[in-house]
């Protein structure tokens, strides 16, 4: 195979990243994990299966919750691209970073509206993991771990 066809044959990175739609219930799983360690000291064995149950209903609800979503790497000329476009519009950094985070989603498709209506519903911190999965995807190498 020749460089030329290497290089046709050539795809970005793309990347994925999980955000949930109940992480309330992290808070839950903190509480049944507080109440498991005083059920393991007391050696409470019926108290702890009940524990262990919830504990393990609410694991799988949270888990359940999850949003699976597929990036791909940016250039930085698409990336300056955007940002220059957001300023045109005098959008708002937010409305720049929602909007490089758009055009980097692969599935789901998200808009850029989307985008910024998960800041105002699940937060900074998992919106936050959607941007740092656009940033490896754009600048870490690619790579497979040792699982």
């Amino acid at each position: 195979m020749s460089v030329d066809e290497w290089i046709d044959d050539a795809r970005r990175t793309e990347r994925l990243v999980s955000i949930y739609q109940r992480a309330d219930l992290l808070a839950d799983l903190d509480e049944l994990d507080l109440a498991i360690d005083v059920a393991r000291r007391a050696n409470d064995v019926d108290t702890l299966a009940d524990l262990d149950t919830q504990w393990q209903a609410t694991a799988q609800t949270f888990s359940n919750s999850a949003l699976h979503i597929r990036v791909r790497g940016l250039s930085s000329d698409e990336i300056r691209a955007l940002k220059a476009e957001a300023s045109l519009n005098r959008s708002e950094l937010d409305e720049t970073s929602a909007a490089v985070i758009s055009a980097a989603t692969v599935e789901p498709k998200l808009s850029t509206e989307q985008v910024l209506r998960l800041v105002s519903t699940i937060g900074d911190a998992q919106v936050v993991k959607i941007a740092q999965a656009v940033s490896d995807a754009c600048l870490l190498p690619a790579e497979v771990s040792n699982g």
